[in-house]
């Protein structure tokens, strides 16, 4: 019942609520859970999280944190970015807070005028991996 009518009760979870209390139908671990078994799925899940986690973390230390140019530069940047990567996230959330950096990164690159096509790509696919709640957006 992944593209059901809103309206339409799924009956397995609280005795039955409708579609339209679940994630939407283009959410990746939706499909992972679709396509893999839960075993699987959770295990892809955790490694995409992990290395997405390190990748948007050594991005960002590249460009916007760490600007002296020495030989040992990368040093920092490199722990740096596997102390964020070997946080522990919670895998239902997706990529919400392992991707946040690479978020800055482009946020930051468009406020600057120096945008690439994968800054835009980034933030409109971002919806289909991450949870806007989670991400403290609508706190008070």
């Amino acid at each position: 019942m992944i593209f059901a009518d809103n309206n339409a009760i799924i009956p397995n979870m609280m005795s039955g609520l409708p579609r339209s209390s679940y994630f939407g139908e283009f959410d990746i671990l939706l499909w992972l859970y679709y396509f893999f078994e839960p075993k699987t799925a959770f295990i892809i899940n955790e490694v995409l999280i992990h290395l997405v986690a390190f990748f948007s973390m050594y991005i960002f230390l590249k460009k916007y944190i760490v600007k002296e140019k020495h030989y040992y530069q990368n040093i920092p940047i490199f722990v740096g970015s596997l102390y964020f990567a070997l946080l522990p996230y919670w895998s239902g959330a997706g990529l919400t807070i392992a991707i946040a950096p690479l978020v800055t990164y482009s946020l930051l690159n468009i406020k600057n005028y120096q945008s690439s096509k994968w800054d835009w790509i980034l933030l409109i696919f971002l919806p289909l991996y991450t949870s806007f709640v989670f991400f403290y957006m609508f706190q008070k």
